[in-house]
């Protein structure tokens, strides 16, 4: 009986806490087949009449418990891609909020250049990200307006400084979670995009530092 709780908690139950309850898919069911586990090791320790028939059940529960480990453990790699793809999408459609209210609102040339330059990529950024979701039915979440009071406020050299540090600290904040996406993406033609896409955020995100630093002189 030593031997099989060994096994059982060597094998399955020592990986669960860093598997399922970090990522919050701690279920009822799975709640209760660890208890099981637990409580059968306990009783089967006091009674040795009834070792062997706890020693099947045993056996059912930790089989059924290590498939369950295997479906988070695909669910977590699957999500992580879902996931980047959602942010993506909303990060892409807050930046081109931003392009279009510098467009209208900008009051120095080099504000509506920038917007310029950097808004026909975020078009096509966009539109590459919402084909993949489509073709792997990745429903995007609704995007807010957070940007929407840039366009509102009164133009003047204040609005285009704050355009331009706000442009910096988003591509920073872009170009930081593409990078980790390169790395840790599953699919490899998600990772294709991303790859494609870096160049033109790193440009963007110099632009951006540059004219951040050209308006704070």
């Amino acid at each position: 009986m030593k031997t099989i709780g060994n096994k059982i908690y060597s094998s399955v139950l020592l990986s669960v806490p860093q598997i399922v309850v970090t990522a919050g898919r701690l279920s009822a069911r799975f709640t209760y087949m660890l208890l099981s586990i637990t409580l059968l090791i306990s009783f089967s320790a006091c009674n040795d009449a009834s070792q062997n028939k706890v020693e099947e059940q045993l056996d059912t529960m930790s089989s059924k418990l290590e498939d369950k480990v295997a479906e988070v453990k695909q669910d977590m790699k699957d999500n992580k891609d879902e996931n980047f793809v959602k942010e993506a999408i909303r990060s892409n459609e807050m930046e081109l909020q931003m392009l279009d209210a510098a467009l209208k609102n900008g009051t120095i040339r080099d504000v509506k250049d920038a917007a310029k330059k950097m808004k026909p990529d975020h078009e096509k950024m966009g539109e590459e990200m919402k084909a993949y979701a489509a073709g792997k039915n990745i429903t995007p979440d609704a995007v807010n307006n957070d940007h929407n009071d840039m366009a509102n406020d009164k133009p003047g050299k204040e609005w285009d400084k704050n355009w331009a540090d706000k442009m910096v600290m988003e591509h920073e904040r872009v170009v930081g979670n593409f990078e980790d996406g390169e790395r840790d993406l599953n699919d490899p033609a998600l990772k294709t995009i991303v790859t494609n896409a870096l160049p033109k955020l790193r440009s963007h995100l110099e632009m951006s530092k540059a004219l951040r630093d050209k308006l704070n002189r």
